[in-house]
């Protein structure tokens, strides 16, 4: 059995993971971007978004 202190640990997990998830997936998505924008203006306006939409 396990004591008050230890139960109030292993229910704060699942909320400690999500919370963990979440922040993970926005830094990702940040990362992600930032990624995309360096790599158009390394590459000048031929890779710009309205280049892009202008080939499609």
């Amino acid at each position: 059995m396990l004591n008050g202190k230890a139960e109030e640990t292993e229910f704060k997990k699942p909320e400690l993971l999500n919370d963990i998830l979440e922040e993970t997936e926005e830094l990702i998505k940040i990362f992600v971007t930032s990624i995309k924008t360096a790599g158009r203006q390394a590459h000048g306006p031929k890779l710009s978004r309205r280049a892009e939409k202008k080939q499609k």
